[in-house]
């Protein structure tokens, strides 16, 4: 029966595997996020690996060599634990392609936050931090209301950084 494994590809080779996997006739999903990215001072649109150094190949281990697999370019490997290569679930797989587009593309959804919102803040000086979103400052910042010191504050942090 064909389950969905992962696959651990070279840095930054991502593409050259699912490429080399797919000319094999491997059934692959490699599902990646596209982003504004701060390049040289300017937002600019990206697309990056949703999970970076892993994609996603549906095979029947039983009936498979794993061999080819192994030694595709751009591959590592598929992921073990211990000696035990374990599936992932068809429903995780599922709900990934759901969000995805016909590109197995998933829309960045930082800047669509609603205003009353729970949000966390993930990287800079308030790092770990939970807020409540109230609005948008232009297009790269967002204006949180913050419970700091036993009173709620008004602070602006880079939306990038939710």
């Amino acid at each position: 029966m064909e389950q969905w494994y992962v696959v651990r590809s070279k840095p930054r080779q991502e593409q050259v595997a699912l490429e080399n996997l797919q000319r094999q006739d491997y059934q692959c999903f490699y599902p990646r996020l596209r982003t504004m990215k701060r390049v040289r001072g300017k937002r600019q649109p990206s697309i990056e690996a949703l999970f970076p150094g892993y994609l996603f190949i549906q095979v029947d281990l039983d009936t498979t060599n794993t061999a080819p697999i192994r030694s595709t370019r751009g591959v590592t490997g598929l992921v073990m634990f211990g000696k035990d290569i374990r599936p992932i679930s068809d429903e995780i797989i599922a709900a990934i392609k759901q969000r995805t587009d016909d590109l197995d593309i998933i829309d960045d959804e930082q800047a669509d936050f609603e205003p009353g919102q729970q949000v966390r803040i993930e990287s800079g000086a308030m790092q770990g931090m939970e807020a409540i979103f109230q609005e948008k400052s232009g297009q790269d910042r967002a204006i949180l209301l913050l419970n700091l010191l036993g009173a709620e504050r008004t602070v602006v942090v880079p939306i990038s950084d939710l």
